[in-house]
């Protein structure tokens, strides 16, 4: 049996699996943008889920990509909110910065 031969089949593998795909996808795109924040900015690496959304969508199709798109709009906005808010300091003199 070939490696990719799920690529070349007629009948996509079940809806299922793409789903759960699509949920690992986008959490192991999530723990790649951890350490990419050290050298990008936050908000450029909601692109990284891109990856996940065009996996999903070649192989299961438009729907299960659409899903995953949200999805990972979903999780891209609230990791940027949360790290923009705590990267953000208070100090007595300044006040926000």
């Amino acid at each position: 049996m070939r490696p990719f031969g799920f690529l070349l089949a007629t009948e996509p593998p079940p809806k299922r699996v793409g789903v759960l795909v699509g949920i690992g996808a986008v959490a192991v795109c999530t723990l790649l943008i951890y350490p990419l924040k050290q050298i990008a900015t936050v908000v450029s690496l909601g692109v990284v889920y891109l990856l996940a959304v065009l996996i999903v969508s070649a192989i299961w199709g438009a729907w299960l990509g659409v899903l995953t798109a949200v999805l990972s709009a979903g999780r891209s906005t609230s990791f940027t909110c949360r790290l923009s808010v705590s990267s953000r300091s208070r100090t007595p003199t300044t006040g926000w910065r």
